[in-house]
């Protein structure tokens, strides 16, 4: 939903009314399927739902079990619907938090360092040969040219093995001009293999500008950057 801020001209909708059509959508789903009115789902029936809305159903199963869905088996409509947007549609910063195994798997990345550090080293590999040029790379891309291979070498935090997520990687590097390159994750997004990086980024930022967020404060969770 956040990439069709991109082409703005083309279906005129603003990041609030994308973000109303995506809450409205996912609440008609929910409630068809809550048959019996309690307000929740089993977590395998949201997952399923939440595929429908462009997310891979394994990963939506993982990211409802760590959003507090009761003992992994539920799903609440109301604990879902705050934590993919929080109070009101709008999350609230999070407080830096302890490395608690728990902590680290809610880890974003800074808008800054998509837009400027990754946007470099797309570009720095297209310079070589070895990536397509940054207005038209996808994730797919992406995935084995810069994402594996910053983790390739450096150490989990949660297992101490060799071979960490994109996020753990760069979360130890100097921090950017603008904050650290990760930390508590302030929003979550959900992205396929074929959008262009160059078209996130740019979702990513007109989403800030729209809402009136400071980037230096938005840290993105997504799948790609966490698990790969």
């Amino acid at each position: 939903m956040l990439a069709q801020c991109r082409n703005k001209g083309v279906n005129q909708m603003s990041a609030a009314e994308l973000l109303q059509q995506s809450k409205s959508l996912l609440a008609d789903l929910f409630h068809k399927l809550d048959t019996d009115g309690t307000g929740t789902l089993p977590i395998e029936t949201v997952a399923a739902l939440l595929e429908q809305l462009g997310m891979d159903m394994d990963f939506a199963t993982k990211v409802l079990k760590m959003c507090g869905c009761q003992r992994g088996l539920s799903c609440d409509y109301k604990e879902l619907l705050e934590w993919l947007w929080g109070p009101s549609g709008a999350p609230s910063p999070i407080a830096e938090s302890e490395n608690t195994e728990q902590d680290l798997r809610m880890l974003g990345v800074s808008l800054p360092h998509l837009s400027e550090d990754l946007k470099f080293e797309m570009e720095e590999l297209c310079s070589k040969g070895s990536l397509l040029p940054y207005a038209i790379a996808t994730v797919r891309d992406i995935a084995p040219t810069i994402i594996k291979p910053a983790g390739e070498k450096v150490a989990c935090p949660r297992d101490n093995r060799q071979g960490a997520a994109y996020v753990d990687a760069i979360r130890q590097r100097p921090h950017h001009s603008s904050g650290p390159h990760a930390r508590y994750a302030t929003h979550m997004l959900s992205y396929t293999w074929f959008y262009r990086v160059c078209d996130i980024i740019a979702a990513l930022t007109c989403f800030c500008r729209e809402r009136a967020i400071d980037d230096k404060n938005f840290y993105v969770w997504t799948g790609l950057l966490k698990h790969y």
